[in-house]
């Protein structure tokens, strides 16, 4: 899902008398909102120039504190983002369209993108907003978007009262427009209003 969180193993077998949980225990944020990091984390004494990515050891380890030459970790039991330091998604909004006739039932449809440098996991709300109907419905994207990839949407509703219909759509939004997504932008989430069903003749 494009989130950290801290996967660990841990058993009972300390010590006569202790009581303890044994198996594998995941800890998350509570709105899974941790920003993504590198998948490994090797020893309680961690630092990024002590493992590869792959797992392995290095005979000789670079010294955390000159490495990159250009701007060093220069850190202890801290790891890295990878790639680029405090990337995030963000998600707009484009190509508000109907889909088919405008009869008693309207399907309206939009491209959702993510423009940021992380991808976002399926479950973002995509909420469609009439400018007199108010809400008229939200929908959660059904498969992840990758950084620079689009997917789209579809609402399928009963026709909101007379066309034509002034469409906006909002991207991580619910129908309260409260967000769940941390992002580089956090204000072009909506798209429109847009004429929708014009009245032809």
């Amino acid at each position: 899902d494009f989130k950290a969180e801290i996967i660990v193993t841990t058993n009972n077998w300390s010590g006569q008398g202790n009581i303890g949980d044994a198996g594998v225990e995941v800890f998350e944020d509570r709105l899974d909102n941790w920003v993504t990091t590198l998948p490994i984390w090797n020893q309680h004494t961690y630092h990024i120039t002590n493992v590869e990515v792959d797992g392995t050891i290095p005979i000789v380890e670079e010294s955390n504190w000159k490495v990159p030459m250009n701007e060093p970790y220069n850190s202890y039991r801290r790891n890295t983002q990878g790639g680029v330091a405090n990337c995030a998604p963000d998600l707009v909004a484009q190509d508000l369209e109907t889909v088919g006739m405008c009869t008693s039932e309207v399907t309206f449809s939009a491209r959702v993108c993510n423009q940021g440098c992380l991808g976002v996991g399926p479950g973002v709300a995509v909420t469609f907003s009439e400018q007199d109907a108010g809400v008229i419905g939200t929908v959660e994207t059904d498969k992840a978007i990758p950084a620079g990839g689009c997917i789209k949407i579809t609402l399928t509703i009963p026709a909101p009262g007379m066309a034509p219909y002034e469409v906006s759509v909002s991207v991580d939004a619910d129908a309260m427009g409260a967000g769940a997504l941390n992002e580089c932008i956090e204000d072009n989430n909506t798209f429109g209003p847009v004429e929708l069903c014009p009245i032809i003749g």
